[in-house]
């Protein structure tokens, strides 16, 4: 219950861009809330809804440091490999900030 609950305030927290991080952790962080959010996901070809995730869970102040193509790239090569729970995505995500 507690990574759940530090979870979700981390993700608060990230997403109004509080936490400074670098384009690899940020693109680490979009992966695994997409992971969270969503489940495993085979490819963002099988989603109609790619953009709109990317746009959520990548703060704002973030994605304008680059071509979206670039973040896009970026957090599609960092979605996990194989299947993986969203109980390891919210224990991933808050191991990134400790």
């Amino acid at each position: 219950m507690f990574v759940q609950l530090s979870y979700v305030q981390l993700q608060h927290d990230y997403i109004l861009g509080n936490y400074p991080v670098g384009k690899d952790d940020a693109a680490q962080m979009s992966a695994l809330q997409i992971l969270v959010d969503i489940g495993y996901v085979d490819g963002p070809q099988s989603r109609k809804d790619w953009p709109s995730l990317l746009e959520y869970f990548l703060p704002r102040q973030i994605a304008v440091t680059r071509a979206k193509w670039e973040w896009e790239l970026d957090i599609r090569f960092s979605l996990p490999k194989e299947s993986c729970s969203k109980k390891l995505g919210r224990s991933s995500f808050y191991l990134i900030f400790h």
